[in-house]
């Protein structure tokens, strides 16, 4: 798989922050598999192939992306996924990025959309999110 560029608050490779399902599961090429995660009240569509977690808003409209293996998320040429979290965090700050521990191995960077998970050394998850996004902050 090819490296996915993440644009802040726009992108991350094929996948467009306010797509639509369909424009979604075109951009990826499988099916999904809907089931319901966290307290969210839409349910969460799985793409397992390339490694996507996708969530809607009200409006069928992509709000938040969660990606894991294979996928290849890149940010400024940093590899994002599956790399030792404190060199990403040390080269996002060389980058002027300002991260955010929420103490539930979440690693965020509000201002530029998006958050590392890894609540080990290594990061096993990487989100991406639209401006005005409640991060929880």
């Amino acid at each position: 798989m090819a490296d996915w560029v993440l644009q802040p608050f726009e992108s991350l490779g094929p996948l467009r922050i306010g797509a639509s399902r369909s424009d979604v599961g075109e951009a990826l090429g499988e099916d999904s598999r809907e089931f319901a995660k966290g307290d969210s009240p839409n349910l969460v569509e799985a793409y397992n192939g390339a490694g996507v977690h996708a969530y809607y808003d009200d409006a069928g409209r992509l709000e938040f992306v969660e990606v894991f293996d294979p996928c290849r998320p890149v940010y400024a040429g940093v590899q994002l996924l599956g790399v030792d979290v404190a060199s990403v965090v040390a080269r996002m700050r060389d980058l002027g990025l300002t991260a955010r521990e929420d103490g539930e191995g979440g690693v965020w960077f509000d201002d530029h959309g998006f958050a590392l998970y890894a609540p080990a050394e290594a990061s096993e998850g990487v989100s991406v999110f639209g401006r005005g996004y409640d991060t929880g902050v």
